[in-house]
């Protein structure tokens, strides 16, 4: 915090721009809403959202995805409660310090570096129900691009085992343990969000 930089801050919103009171984006069954759409270099500080939606399970059936510096594929797909902290797409209180939900609204806390732009989208794979979504993503605009940082990945995984079929001995999830994460290259494990139903 004491460190002096030069950058812009900026937001990207579902600020309703011409004046009125609807703050939020309808997001209809199958569409994709592009959240943010940031050129040049820069860094996503805080990303907050609350959402309202009629359909079960919403929180599971709303997915994030973000795409660095023009990547095809996504670095970050993952259903919108998941991401935030929440499993089996129920809310609760919580807060830490990179992720939190209070009162229905949704916080991370990540940094987010970029060096050309940074893509922010969420589409809805709800089957009946429209969703309310209201939401900000802070970001900060550098003049050139950040040295020696990394880039934000997040991905969403499930499996089912039925522990009554295993054979004697073996673990859930096959013949070895549950792999949380295999990667290749240099960077920070942050941590994983894992989510048991027993059933």
């Amino acid at each position: 915090l004491a460190r002096l930089r030069d950058y812009k801050a900026l937001r990207s919103s579902s600020w309703d721009q011409s004046g009125g009171n609807r703050d939020y984006w309808i997001i209809e069954p199958g569409q994709t809403r592009v959240l943010a759409d940031i050129t040049g270099p820069g860094c996503i500080t805080h990303i907050w959202t609350t959402i309202s939606c009629g359909e079960r399970d919403y929180l599971r059936k709303l997915v994030l995805r973000m795409y660095w510096d023009g990547e095809d594929r996504p670095s970050v797909e993952c259903p919108v409660g998941d991401f935030f902290g929440l499993g089996h797409a129920a809310t609760t209180y919580f807060w830490s310090a990179a992720l939190s939900m209070m009162d229905r609204a949704f916080n991370c806390f990540f940094p987010m570096p970029f060096a050309s732009g940074a893509r922010i989208e969420v589409t809805s794979e709800c089957e009946t129900k429209d969703t309310v979504y209201y939401f900000y993503v802070d970001y900060e605009s550098y003049d050139g691009a950040p040295e020696d940082m990394g880039r934000f990945h997040a991905q969403w995984r499930r499996e089912q085992c039925v522990a009554e079929e295993l054979p004697e001995g073996q673990n859930i999830g096959g013949e070895t343990n549950y792999v949380i994460l295999e990667a290749r290259g240099r960077g920070h494990y942050v941590g994983c969000h894992l989510d048991v139903d027993c059933f």
